[in-house]
């Protein structure tokens, strides 16, 4: 359920940068995709913590799969920015939808490395987001996110000021 409203809220950013919609579509879509996006590092620690337990092997499975990670991290950006700025500016995001859903998918076949569903152990509800350290955690994100964007906000304002803009053609359409 959830990649498939994060694939929508992509979905739905592109085709309003595209079409060139009002703002507010483009940050509703946008946070809409942002809050559904999977926790794939949380569900593939725990598949490790699943699949060899609490033996010597775990720490080389983190290590594996931290490192993996970091290679994700640095060449997401370096393909995303080749296919925005080569392919068509949604490419980017659409790139990376692709290798989310994919990755996503491939990920939830692996029923043999599943962990087993933990048991409940008290019926009375409690909301997880009143949990001290949570609400921690979720502000820390919130401020993270909110560095990350006013920056890549603030980058596209100044290339501005600085007269790097895009070129333009008598249709409008940016040329290259």
């Amino acid at each position: 359920m959830s990649l498939a409203v994060h694939s929508a809220g992509t979905l739905a950013l592109v085709l309003s940068a595209q079409f060139s919609a009002p703002t507010w579509t483009l940050l509703a879509s946008a946070a809409l995709s942002g809050a559904a996006a999977l926790p794939v590092g949380s569900l593939v620690r725990a598949r490790w913590l699943a699949l060899v337990g609490s033996s010597p092997a775990l720490e080389a499975a983190f290590a594996l799969e931290s490192t993996l990670d970091e290679l994700i991290f640095v060449l997401g950006p370096v393909l995303v920015t080749t296919l925005a700025l080569g392919v068509a500016p949604g490419a980017g995001l659409l790139g990376a939808l692709l290798f989310t859903a994919a990755g996503s998918l491939a990920l939830a076949l692996q029923r043999r490395t599943e962990p087993a569903p933990a048991g409940v152990r008290d019926h009375s509800y409690t909301l997880a987001i009143r949990t001290p350290g949570l609400r921690v955690l979720v502000a820390t994100f919130v401020a993270a996110g909110a560095i990350f964007g006013a920056l890549d906000v603030a980058m596209v304002a100044f290339a501005g000021q600085v007269g790097s803009r895009s070129r333009r053609d008598s249709t409008g359409r940016s040329r290259r």
